[in-house]
């Protein structure tokens, strides 16, 4: 609403010339130039926030690699209006900053496993988190990020190897050439032909 009214300034600016009474009925209220740079300002400002909402809360695709860059470039803005020289952008970015480090400030509110997604995607891996962690948040609190998610990620490993270990005895339990698979011997072979997915 507020974009669409910053695309009528000039309009409101010659409404009062031609009607009388829109100066009778807003008075004192009219926006003036500074309000309309206000408006501007908060609308950059929002735009940021509103299209990093709609790209990490879709439902028609995957999220969950694509919320850290995201949150990143919310972070960087946060600071760049915190070091703006418009006092109400400063202002503005101060407390969304306090808003945003209520939800993903400490490591502690953090679920790991958005961190993961992270890794396992083939753009980013854990350099990119570690940087990009280093530089927002220092290097004690990145190097606790990388630490939780290579545990997180040993865990997930350890788990899948479990599953798949029983499930290949159930397999060769009930495999009619169990016998013959047992005796099957790879030191007579090569690393390169003692392939189990010959």
């Amino acid at each position: 609403m507020l974009e669409v009214a910053i695309n009528y300034q000039k309009a409101f600016e010659r409404l009062e010339d031609i009607d009388s009474k829109f100066l009778i009925e807003f008075g004192d209220e009219l926006p003036n130039e500074h309000d309309w740079n206000n408006a501007r300002n908060l609308t950059r400002f929002l735009k940021q926030f509103y299209d990093v909402t709609c790209k990490v809360s879709g439902s028609l695709y995957c999220t969950s690699n694509v919320y850290f860059p995201e949150i990143i470039k919310i972070l960087k803005d946060l600071q760049t209006f915190e070091r703006s020289n418009d006092s109400s952008l400063v202002e503005m970015g101060k407390k969304m900053r306090e808003k945003f480090d209520k939800y993903w400030g400490a490591l502690s509110k953090l679920n790991v496993m958005l961190f993961i997604a992270v890794v396992l995607d083939p753009r980013y891996k854990m350099k990119y988190l570690r940087v990009k962690y280093t530089t927002y948040y220092g290097e004690n609190e990145s190097q606790e990020l990388v630490d939780r998610i290579t545990k997180a990620l040993k865990i997930m490993m350890d788990e899948y190897n479990s599953k798949n270990e029983e499930r290949v005895e159930t397999v060769m339990n009930h495999c009619p050439l169990h016998n013959e698979i047992e005796s099957f011997n790879c030191v007579n072979f090569t690393s390169k032909t003692c392939d189990p997915f010959w």
